[in-house]
């Protein structure tokens, strides 16, 4: 479900080159950062998303 929010073309983390920065995914996912950040790592060891700027940005692959 996490990756289906992810790739949203509402989301802004679609739509940057940079990423989003995982504060605002979190705000748009209505999720706690911590938890939203133990998502994210899962994501980015599968593959489906990567960091970007820096480890607090992140872009899905799947619209790189």
């Amino acid at each position: 479900m996490l990756l289906e929010n992810l790739t949203r073309r509402d989301l802004q983390f679609s739509r940057s080159t940079e990423g989003a920065h995982y504060d605002v995914i979190a705000r748009q996912l209505n999720i706690p950062t911590n938890k939203l950040k133990d998502e994210l790592q899962i994501l980015v060891d599968n593959g489906l998303i990567y960091t970007t700027i820096n480890d607090d940005y992140y872009k899905s692959t799947v619209n790189a």
